[in-house]
């Protein structure tokens, strides 16, 4: 049902200190009352600067009654100005406008405001101005603004509510108390008389204003609005009730008429008959009566539930568009506070076009806000055709050739990212035991306990085991880099022909590092070593760097694989526990992540930004995901 709206006014008298206006407005063109509804306008101010008698300029109250004229009309022109825009948006910025406009002049502008849009309210405050409402003998603050900033709210009024716009001044003077029992009354004449008598008892009354707003069912002359439930059966009316038993009544078997000498017996069991005939129809009536009635009420109550949040998720989204450029966390934040809604309202099972049309346009500014892609993963290649029961354990990757090793095979297999071409390079006589793998230029290291070995069609050993326990291997430049856990360090074996050199610590002297935990590592000129609670440390030329990650939404707490090398422009994690992978920039700032079932299903990622693939290896086969944030 439609709402309309009452109101009542109350302002101070202008003094040096300053003054109020109070403005209501609705056009008579249908599409301005259509998209822009009827407004409602507190502004205050002090006096500006002039030479005319009590602070005023010359003409006293009828030079502040022009001026206060001329920022309403400003205001107006605004907000009626443009209809394109969304009521919400045209309110908040018709507000910083003349708020801009006119502090030059008038110095510091309080504004309330409000604007009944079909049945929705919506509202803006700046410099002190402020909003409340009365619903169901509860008072509540809308907006209370404290500086410059225009902030704002919108929402669903309901029958009864009581709305109060007023200056700071106002609020200071009249306790919440005052005003909880004034509108109680649900007389806005007495609330007003109870209101002046305390804003004129003040002799620095020109900055004290308010207006009160009263929402009431308009019953006639309204057009009824379509029902905000979609639902399969159509809304009883009385004439598709007539209609309906009109054709029951004449689905009966037509009445034989016969006389008789007894007419008043048959009189009796006639009307005994029509009056068991319109008792069941009653009796029917009344059952669907009480049908709809309460489906209505579940109707009602279920759009309590979710209609102030819908709003609320809205402007959360709005407010994360416009952030995007200014400042991407808070934007992110905000469009995941508004995600988070609309998963919430969507488990109940209402049928909403609105819901539906927060949810379009969550998906639609999802890539653009949070840098988030749904990822459907695609197959690459089938291990298991290369080698019956092949099964990836650990990877090696360069120059875009993924080396992939099946510890309990011991077999190791090549795969080409551009062309797919794949082949078995080494089998279980030549693997051994192994605890990790290298690659570079078409070489393949892995790493026992006893040493690492190049292997091939051989098996060849390139460096001895010195060192105390569990280690990772990794070749960048032709040097091979072991991290020693046990030995919290990290060796560098220099390249020289087909053989390598002596290790050395590559960590500089005087550093104390903990690779107690370390899950592994990457190089791509500077090193990356992960651990089990998602942190990574970061070091260059052997000193430790300042390394973070920030901006991704939600946090990063557990990382079970990197990628990166010096080809890559970004950093990639693997989170198999949030089935994604985070995409940062090599100082740790957020750039995108991947989001989908399969991602957890992942062990290892390998990416070639020049073919702008992401390889997720899972097992028997590996999938691919098709890169977009470049």
């Amino acid at each position: 049902m439609q709402l309309t709206t009452t109101s009542s006014k109350i302002t101070g008298t202008p003094t040096a200190l300053g003054w109020v206006q109070i403005h209501e407005f609705a056009p008579d063109d249908e599409d301005k009352i259509a998209s822009r509804g009827h407004l409602f306008l507190i502004v205050a101010t002090e006096n500006f600067e002039a030479s005319g008698p009590e602070g005023l300029r010359p003409g006293g109250e009828i030079s502040e009654l022009i001026a206060g004229r001329e920022l309403i009309s400003r205001f107006q022109e605004e907000y009626y100005g443009d209809i394109s825009q969304k009521p919400f948006e045209a309110l908040k910025r018709s507000a910083e406008k003349v708020s801009g406009e006119f502090v030059s002049s008038f110095g510091n502008i309080e504004i309330a405001s409000c604007a009944l849009v079909g049945n929705v309210i919506y509202s803006a405050a700046g410099g002190g101005g402020q909003v409340v409402i009365l619903r169901d003998g509860m008072i509540a603050t809308i907006l209370a603004s404290t500086g410059n900033e225009i902030i704002s709210a919108s929402g669903y009024p309901k029958t009864g509510d009581i709305l109060l716009l007023g200056t700071k001044n106002f609020f200071a003077n009249v306790s919440q108390g005052v005003i909880k029992a004034s509108l109680e009354s649900k007389d806005l004449e007495e609330a007003t008389e109870a209101f002046a008598s305390i804003v004129h008892e003040k002799e620095d009354s020109g900055k004290m204003g308010s207006v009160v707003v009263k929402f009431s069912e308009e019953l006639e002359g309204y057009e009824k609005p379509s029902p905000v439930f979609e639902n399969n059966k159509k809304n009883l009316d009385l004439n598709s009730f007539f209609a309906f038993f009109s054709k029951f009544g004449k689905s009966l078997p037509e009445k034989r008429i016969y006389i008789s000498s007894n007419s008043d017996e048959e009189s009796s069991q006639s009307g005994k008959k029509l009056t068991l005939t319109v008792g069941i129809m009653l009796l029917l009536i009344l059952a669907i009566s009480i049908g709809f009635g309460i489906r209505q009420k579940k109707i009602k109550n279920l759009q309590g539930e979710y209609v102030e949040r819908l709003s609320q998720a809205n402007h959360n989204l709005d407010e994360a568009k416009g952030l995007v450029g200014v400042d991407s966390t808070k934007a992110r934040e905000l469009f995941s506070q508004s995600d988070q809604i609309y998963k919430e309202i969507s488990a109940l099972n209402a049928k909403d076009s609105n819901i539906d049309e927060l949810g379009g346009r969550l998906e639609a500014e999802r890539a653009n806000i949070l840098g988030e892609y749904t990822s459907s993963p695609e197959l690459f290649l089938d291990l298991s055709l290369l080698s019956s029961g092949f099964t990836a354990s650990d990877f090696s990757a360069s120059s875009d050739v993924i080396y992939i090793l099946d510890k309990n095979s011991k077999k190791i297999v090549s795969v080409e990212i551009d062309g797919k071409k794949s082949k078995v390079i080494a089998s279980q006589d030549n693997v051994g035991d192994v605890a990790d793998i290298a690659s570079y230029e078409g070489r393949a290291f892995i790493l026992s306990s006893d040493g690492v070995f190049e292997v091939g069609n051989t098996r060849e050993r390139v460096i001895e085991g010195d060192w105390g326990g569990e280690a990772f291997v990794a070749a960048y430049t032709g040097n091979l880099y072991i991290l020693d856990k046990t030995g919290n360090s990290i060796y560098r074996h220099s390249g020289s022909g087909a053989g390598f050199g002596t290790g050395a610590s590559w960590i500089t002297s005087g550093t104390k590092v903990d690779f107690s935990d370390a899950l592994g590592f990457v190089i791509d000129g500077s090193v990356y070593v992960y651990f089990m609670d998602g942190k990574i440390s970061k070091y260059s030329l052997g000193s430790p760097q300042n390394f973070a990650i920030s901006g991704e939404f939600p946090e990063v707490t557990k990382i079970d694989s990197i990628y990166s090398n010096d080809e890559t422009e970004h950093l990639y994690l693997l989170d198999k526990e949030g089935k994604r992978i985070v995409v940062t920039d090599k100082k740790g700032g957020y750039i995108a992540q991947y989001v989908g079932d399969k991602i957890g299903e992942a062990t290892d990622i390998v990416v070639s930004e020049k073919e702008k693939k992401i390889i997720l290896i899972t097992g028997d086969k590996l999938l691919s995901i098709e890169i977009k944030h470049l």
